[in-house]
């Protein structure tokens, strides 16, 4: 999966029995050794896609959340019966060096921090800008341009819990996760066939269920044969495919923003809305089709 592994980086499942990735493991190695020398959580994430090793199959590219993750993970250790691939020492010292950092990383959240990157209004197109939070913890967020008035005062904690629904939204409707339509590639003579033969089991008076769910997943797999590799399709296509299995969220998944969110839109009403790879606009209420021209 993109954002969630059944099984953490660093191990595999041979024979019923949770084993080191031999690739992976020398990347965790790899990871700690270049955190403990000074090398921050960006610059080690650089090192690791350009190395190749993939944290997950939707894209080669590591972020510093990734890192984050496996930094603080106590299972390359030994914790909860994983097989240790680092010794405790070298655990115990990337531990005392992350928590001489905690005030400056958790002096903003790290929704707070992804936002800011990808917020626009979502009337005029401008980028939101950001003031620093009031006493209360309410930070106000303005369109850039002084001719838009649009504002969004909230406090960072709620924005955080509005993020993370509109991407339990997708998760629950990963249809909405849609290709466009110029990218849509045009039907093949087998893709009108099979297509046909969908149309004649539906209009039988009693469809044959096994049948017609064998033709559609054949039409679905003739349609992906023809996206390009490594083309925004085929990486829509995987996302979509890995949504299917993931779990609602009870916190912000970082990984998963990162991966399917173009841009946060402020609208005039004071809502957020998500648009997401592939250009559909999804919010909380169901408005996923809007069409906010005038944000590109």
């Amino acid at each position: 999966m993109a954002w969630q592994r059944k099984i953490p980086f660093g191990f595999k499942m041979t024979g019923g029995t949770i084993k080191p990735h031999p690739a992976e493991a020398d990347a965790v190695t790899f990871i700690y050794d270049s955190y403990r020398k000074g090398s921050s959580y960006l610059t080690i994430a650089k090192a690791m896609t350009e190395l190749g090793v993939r944290y997950h199959e939707a894209s080669a590219e590591w972020n510093k959340h990734m890192v984050k993750r496996i930094l603080e993970n106590p299972k390359y250790i030994g914790d909860d019966g994983y097989p240790a691939i680092l010794p405790t020492g070298v655990w115990n010292g990337a531990q005392a060096k992350r928590d001489g950092k905690t005030a400056d990383w958790t002096s903003q959240s790290i929704c707070v921090e992804l936002a800011k990157r990808r917020m626009f209004c979502g009337e005029c197109g401008s980028a939101i800008s950001k003031d620093t939070s009031t006493r209360d913890g309410t930070r106000w967020w303005h369109c850039s341009n002084p001719e838009c008035k649009v504002m969004l005062m909230m406090r960072d904690d709620a924005l955080e819990g509005n993020v993370t629904a509109l991407l339990n939204r997708l998760i629950t409707s990963p249809e909405l996760l849609g290709l466009p339509k110029s990218v849509i590639p045009c039907a093949s003579g087998e893709i009108t066939r099979i297509q046909n033969e969908i149309n004649r089991e539906l209009n039988k008076a009693t469809p044959d269920e096994d049948a017609l769910t064998s033709l559609i997943f054949g039409c679905a797999a003739e349609k992906y044969a023809l996206l390009d590799d490594g083309s925004e399709q085929r990486k829509i296509a995987g996302l979509r495919v890995a949504l299917q299995n993931q779990p609602l969220l009870t916190a912000f998944d970082p990984s998963l923003f990162s991966d399917i969110a173009e841009a946060l839109l402020v609208m005039g009403d004071k809502t957020l809305v998500l648009r997401i790879v592939g250009g559909n606009i999804i919010s909380e209420i169901g408005k996923e089709n809007l069409n906010h021209a005038n944000y590109h």
